[in-house]
């Protein structure tokens, strides 16, 4: 657009007017953002699946965490023996987190969780400081919200879908020349870079889709009702941070 003979524009008009005179503007623009933003969004998306497989691996494979749960269960049937809680098969894993709050007895000022981590060791001699490892190591995934990262990686790789669309729309009725390139970028290179960006996410969502599966699970072998969206993997994973910390103090 020519701007009208003696009218004094400011700066922020003439910049408009400039890009005004862009052909194609707003898919460049988007093509841009996209194609610099695309390194850091994969960055982040594979660094928190790392973070999420990492401690699912570890809580579906400890073999300390899977002996200590069985001795729970056996002083849990033996406390509440002639019940008919004292012949249960599992329990609920947010017990976990009530253990350090009620007394081994009477009498006594140790927590239950101290009696049963006294129980493990002897059980299970060494064991001990191998299941505080274990344990604590799921802490980062506390930081991880399983839902809102998946929506947001989604909705990126749809950007960049929608954005090829509109480069195949300017391929087909192409500039001849552009800020003295002929032929136009826009036309020639970019609907490459932007099918590259593309195929790299879906390459991800394989991995994110896989990682999700994995949490979900893990849900179910911990017999925790919900998904991950209905049970947050912040909540699910703060729950085994705590647990760390009460194990941490018993020795």
């Amino acid at each position: 657009s020519e701007m009208p003979a003696g009218v004094a524009w400011d700066r922020p008009e003439k910049y408009l007017l400039a890009l005004a005179d862009i052909p194609h503007v707003e898919c460049r623009l988007t093509c841009w953002y996209l194609r610099t933003s695309g390194q850091m969004k994969k960055d982040e998306t594979r660094e928190w699946i790392g973070v999420l497989t990492r401690a699912v691996q570890v809580l579906d494979g400890s073999a300390p965490l899977k002996n200590f749960l069985g001795v729970v269960l056996t002083v849990g049937n033996y406390m509440n023996g002639g019940t008919n809680r004292g012949q249960a098969d599992g329990f609920g894993v947010d017990a976990l987190g009530k253990l350090s709050t009620v007394k081994a007895s009477s009498d006594s000022n140790g927590t239950l969780l101290q009696f049963i981590c006294n129980m493990f060791n002897k059980k299970y001699p060494g064991e001990l400081q191998k299941l505080k490892a274990d344990v604590a190591a799921t802490a980062p995934a506390a930081r991880v919200h399983l839902a809102d990262s998946e929506s947001a990686f989604r909705l990126f790789s749809n950007e960049v879908k929608s954005a090829i669309q509109m480069v195949e729309k300017v391929k087909a009725n192409p500039v001849k020349e552009y800020k003295g390139h002929s032929p136009d970028p826009l036309a020639e290179t970019v609907p490459a870079q932007m099918k590259a960006l593309s195929e790299e996410l879906d390459a991800i969502a394989v991995e994110v889709q896989g990682a999700t599966e994995s949490y979900e699970k893990l849900l179910v072998k911990f017999a925790v009702s919900g998904n991950a969206r209905t049970k947050p993997t912040t909540d699910f994973f703060e729950m085994w941070k705590s647990f760390a910390m009460d194990l941490s103090k018993c020795d």
